[in-house]
């Protein structure tokens, strides 16, 4: 599951091509963290908003089927440019409103 937000930008973007930039980056062999920056980077990129914020929540096959053998364990991250990053208002906003789902 993955949570985006994008502050100030001059268009509007819908979920599909938000889903596209998840789905190309998520079919890499790559960590979480790298992942959820990249996917921040691309939106950057592609609409140039003042400030994007992205959250994945993953379930891992690693740690359901092997090792320590937790189900439905989920591994969270994080990432925050622009005005996510450098407002804290703004970043504990967009983190409550990821947090409830």
């Amino acid at each position: 599951m993955f949570t985006c937000a994008c502050m100030s930008c001059a268009c509007h973007l819908n979920s599909s091509p938000l889903l596209r930039i998840v789905e190309i980056f998520s079919r890499r062999l790559q960590v979480q963290e790298r992942l959820t920056r990249q996917i921040a980077e691309a939106i950057v990129h592609a609409v140039n908003p003042s400030g994007v914020g992205v959250v994945v929540k993953a379930s891992h096959m690693c740690m359901s089927m092997r090792g320590v053998n937790k189900l439905r364990s989920k591994t969270t991250t994080s990432t925050m440019l622009g005005v996510f990053r450098d407002d804290p208002k703004t970043r504990e906003e967009f983190l409550t409103l990821a947090n409830t789902n």
